[in-house]
């Protein structure tokens, strides 16, 4: 026989039952935490610890990320910073590395053979030879630097000498003895070079993007196995760009050259006007959609086969026109 069930009985157990986490919890029972949660992020320093340079002459030896901690001079005959390691991130952190033009000093020296070094972020001004050597390096990084008054006169020393796979980047070179930017290969995009000694920017093999060189004492922008994209040189000594494949987008005005100068490549949508030379020379290719006016040579000289079409050329003091051996359409005047 079945016992029945009351249900006021019933209905007070339930309520209690209920109740029990709410008062386990006012009374500090087991579920209170037993204190404020501690940090859970690692600090940079744990995550990539970095050490600190804080005078010069210093030498790198190992792998790892380094910082300058203020402005730092070297006073003797020597590099201010050598890099003897693969690995390294430098980041002069605003400051400035400063020389005393003395023979021998470099700002920072990249050792032969050694890769993937970044140097970023600061100014390397007045050393007696480079502001940055690394010719003989490979696959290193260089941005956000000032290269400025490097190179004591007739040392014929660059602001910064870069070696194969190097990447330039929004760096400033200014007053070099010799080349502001030269790199055997890789790119260099929004750099700027100004008052340099011979060429504003030179790379042997790669690219050059986005980038101004103007007042150098020879050729504003040279890419001897590579192109120039979307870039300006005025008033250099020598031509204003010169390349071996592509000139695009680019405008070179007052040089004491020849405005634009290719070898075997094309040139397209760019002007070269008011130089000392040619406005365009290629020896071979194409020119087109550009414009040359104003030059004391020929507006647009292609040597050899090519085309040029859709270009403006007029008051030069050559032909406007002289391809004798390329296909010609729609210029103006002479098509």
């Amino acid at each position: 026989m079945k016992t029945p069930i009351n249900m006021k009985t019933f209905a007070s157990a339930l309520v209690a039952f209920l109740l029990m986490p709410t008062l386990a919890m006012a009374q500090g029972g087991p579920l209170e935490p037993p204190g404020p949660p501690g940090a859970t992020m690692r600090s940079l320093e744990e995550v990539e610890p970095r050490i600190p340079i804080s005078e010069v002459p210093y030498t790198i030896t190992e792998p790892g990320s380094y910082y300058l901690t203020g402005n730092l001079t070297i006073e003797t005959g020597e590099s201010a910073i050598t890099i003897t390691a693969d690995n390294v991130t430098l980041d002069l952190m605003g400051f400035t590395l400063q020389g005393t033009e003395a023979a021998g000093q470099r700002g920072v020296d990249i050792a032969l053979g050694k890769q993937n070094v970044t140097v970023r972020n600061g100014t390397i001004r007045n050393m007696g030879e480079e502001g940055i050597s690394a010719n003989w390096a490979e696959s290193c990084l260089y941005e956000h630097l000032s290269i400025d008054e490097n190179g004591a006169e007739g040392e014929f020393s660059d602001g910064l000498s870069g070696g194969a796979g190097a990447i330039v980047r929004f760096v400033t070179a200014t007053g070099n003895d010799n080349r502001g930017i030269a790199i055997r290969d890789g790119s260099v995009t929004n750099a700027v070079a100004r008052n340099n000694g011979t060429a504003g920017i030179s790379s042997a093999s790669g690219n050059v993007t986005n980038s101004v060189a103007r007042d150098n004492g020879g050729v504003g922008i040279q890419a001897d196995a590579g192109s120039v994209i979307n870039s300006i040189a005025r008033s250099n000594g020598g031509h204003g760009i010169s390349a071996s494949s592509i000139v695009t987008n680019s405008v070179a005005r007052f040089n004491g050259g020849n405005g634009i100068s290719v070898n075997d490549g094309n040139v397209t949508n760019s002007d070269g006007s008011n130089n000392g030379g040619h406005g365009i020379f290629a020896n071979r290719g194409s020119v087109t959609n550009s414009t040359a006016r104003h030059n004391e040579g020929d507006g647009i000289w292609v040597e050899h086969q090519g085309v040029v079409a859709f270009c403006q050329a007029s008051s030069n003091d050559g032909a406007n026109i002289n391809a004798p051996n390329a296909t010609r359409t729609g210029n103006h005047p002479n098509d």
